[in-house]
């Protein structure tokens, strides 16, 4: 298990690799790790880990000016400038479509409901600028503790695997 952690080899995507850590973390009965592998492949409703705090700005695109930034006024509550909550696919396409060493982690639909109402604008869509850099230290922290925790499950299961050959872990 620990060589697929590090990458799906079938498909590459850090989103495979936790789908494959939170099947086998939940047959192994680790459900905290198999949780936060969903949380990680499907974004965080509630907040998320301290490696997910960021510093960034609330950016909403308007057809003719382009992105521009938000009054603070009108930050909806569930879009605060700290917290990536976006599912890891969401965050490795918006590091491959980041310029300038910034990133726009675009916000729900929710979200852009309740900046434009509290603005009084109409944004087309509305984003969490964010710098490059603190975005890829996300993946890196995604991808090392899957690591951790696949080669942690793996260890943990050898006996049972030395009494039961057939086990799948």
């Amino acid at each position: 298990m620990a060589e697929h952690c590090r990458r799906d080899p079938a498909s590459g995507s850090l989103r495979a690799t936790l789908a494959f850590l939170s099947e086998h973390a939940a047959a192994a009965g680790y459900m905290d790790v198999a949780d936060w592998a969903n949380n990680e492949r499907n974004g965080y409703r509630d907040a998320p880990p301290v490696y997910r705090h960021s510093p960034g700005a609330i950016v909403g695109y308007r057809a003719k000016k382009g992105w521009c930034p938000v009054p603070r006024s009108a930050h909806a509550p569930e879009a605060t400038v700290r917290e990536i909550r976006q599912s890891i696919s969401h965050i490795e396409h918006a590091i491959a479509a980041g310029r300038d060493g910034t990133a726009h982690v675009h916000l729900s639909a929710e979200t852009l409901e309740a900046i434009n109402s509290a603005a009084g604008l109409q944004f087309a869509k509305a984003a969490l600028a964010v710098d490059l850099a603190a975005l890829q230290n996300v993946v890196r922290a995604v991808t090392s503790l899957s690591n951790k925790w696949s080669r942690d499950i793996r260890a943990r299961a050898a006996p049972i695997r030395q009494q039961h050959p057939s086990a799948r872990l």
